[in-house]
């Protein structure tokens, strides 16, 4: 399978992760997001067999480099 095609199977469980994280991890810690992100989150995607990336780095997934830099500011 291409690179594309493997990244356009994994899309749908890529955004309901991104949607989930926003969601429910608002107001809690940087540690608490990650383990409900990783642990929580992709371990029911995986049950449920949604394909999802396993190293997805969502704020490279929501936003881009340029808005990033700009909050740095």
């Amino acid at each position: 399978m291409t690179e594309i095609a493997e990244a356009k199977r994994r899309l749908i469980g890529n955004c309901s992760l991104a949607t989930a994280f926003i969601s429910y991890c608002g107001p809690f810690n940087a540690e608490f997001r990650s383990l409900l992100s990783n642990e929580y989150f992709i371990g029911d995607m995986k049950k449920r067999g949604v394909p999802v990336s396993n190293d997805l780095n969502l704020t490279e997934f929501l936003v881009d480099d340029t808005t990033v830099g700009e909050w740095n500011i």
